[in-house]
């Protein structure tokens, strides 16, 4: 099954993955099935209200039945929050904190490796 590049093609791939009917997610979006088929075929857009009851309906996000594009929220502990979107590229926004943490690691992975390297070398 392809997906395609418009809302209806997503909305409709979506639908047929969770082997739903144009019924079954009509009824679950409080639409009729002829508008949904509408929507599938891309002879109309739905308004913002009705993409969000048929994203629900179908346990999906409605910015990537609008976009195409996944969005990940990643939640830390309650101290420090993570929260990032992927869409291709990753945009994360992380305290000061965080940061020094994870440079903390890279600089100790990073002397792993150069001690393997070298020990490697001394094998040889």
């Amino acid at each position: 099954m392809e997906i395609g590049d418009s809302i209806g093609d997503r909305i409709r791939f979506v639908r047929k993955t969770k082997r739903m009917t144009q019924q079954e997610l009509a009824d679950k979006a409080d639409i009729s099935r002829v508008t949904l088929g509408f929507y599938e075929r891309n002879t109309n857009i739905p308004p913002s209200d009705t993409l969000n009851s048929i994203a629900r309906a179908l346990d999906e996000n409605a910015h990537y039945l609008l976009t195409g594009e996944r969005i990940l929220q990643i939640s830390m502990d309650a101290n420090e929050s993570l929260h990032g979107i992927v869409t291709g590229h990753m945009m994360i926004t992380v305290s000061v904190d965080m940061l020094m943490e994870l440079k903390r690691h890279l600089d100790k992975a990073e002397k792993l490796i150069d001690e393997l390297l070298q020990s490697k070398d001394k094998e040889e």
